[in-house]
């Protein structure tokens, strides 16, 4: 019997910078998931989070994210940092972080 208890081996998506929305000081964002490298399960579960302070910083919130879409529907100003967690079916997982610049780039009116 061959044991699976390693998880997922991920190639996470490129820092990114995107614009505020209109009349907006915070960005809608649709995050691109990771590539799966390596995983011997066919089925994977993707869970989004995201985090304003630090990517070391364990306060990562689904809040306010739709895991449906991968949106998340407020980000600050600034740095953030958005996580993936790739689980499979042998319910062991891998994280990757990467960071969202939100500048605003939206001219006054």
């Amino acid at each position: 019997k061959v044991m699976d208890n390693e998880g997922p081996v991920l190639s996470c998506p490129k820092d990114v910078t995107v614009s505020t929305n209109d009349y907006s000081c915070n960005a809608i964002y649709v995050a691109k998931r990771p590539d799966i490298v390596k995983e011997c399960s066919s089925k994977l579960t993707y869970s989004l989070s995201f985090n304003i302070y630090n990517q070391n910083d364990d306060d990562f919130t689904s809040v306010g994210v739709t895991q449906a879409t991968s949106t998340i529907n407020s980000l600050n100003l600034g740095d953030n940092w958005v996580k993936w967690t790739v689980t499979d079916a042998c319910g062991n997982s891998s994280e990757c972080v990467y960071k969202v610049t939100v500048v605003d780039n939206v001219k006054p009116t």
